[in-house]
């Protein structure tokens, strides 16, 4: 029943230590007054960058998207952000989840990650440690529902 053909969301991933040190190196040798320590929930390469999670609420139909940068110029249109706390269950549950019913019914979904070098395409797609990725939940979930599927099949009188 959803009119959408695409998704499109962005997340925006927490910066990498490295960063954070070369971010506040490079405050200290510029001779500003700003003693204060970057905590790594308050840097920010953008300053208006969104980094709280917001998705679109789809029951609304006059909303126009989700912003992911403000500003004079802002970048908004998206189903949803996920913010620097978001988990990888998160994206799949709020992004991808949806569209395995649609999957078992026969059709097709694709789930791609487009940015730089380092902005977490991997992360979020094959995950880290014990932070599936969505690829592995999508699988999971796949085949949890082909086995449930199998197991009505054989149940049937």
């Amino acid at each position: 029943s959803n009119k959408h053909s695409s998704f499109v969301y962005v997340r925006v991933r927490p910066l990498l230590s490295d960063i954070i040190d070369d971010k506040s190196n490079n405050d200290d040798d510029d001779d500003s007054s700003n003693d204060v320590e970057l905590e790594e929930e308050e840097a920010s390469i953008l300053d208006d960058l969104v980094t709280e999670t917001t998705i679109i609420d789809e029951a609304n139909n006059n909303n126009t998207g989700v912003t992911a940068m403000e500003g004079p110029l802002p970048i908004s249109g998206f189903n949803g952000v996920f913010g620097i706390d978001a988990m990888n269950s998160y994206v799949y549950d709020e992004s991808f989840h949806p569209r395995i019913r649609t999957i078992m019914k026969g059709g097709t979904s694709s789930f791609f990650c487009y940015g730089y070098t380092g902005a977490g395409k991997t992360h979020t797609t094959l995950g880290y440690n014990e932070d599936c990725g969505v690829f592995q939940l999508a699988a999971k979930e796949i085949l949890n529902r082909v086995v449930q599927l199998n197991t009505d099949k054989n149940t049937e009188p």
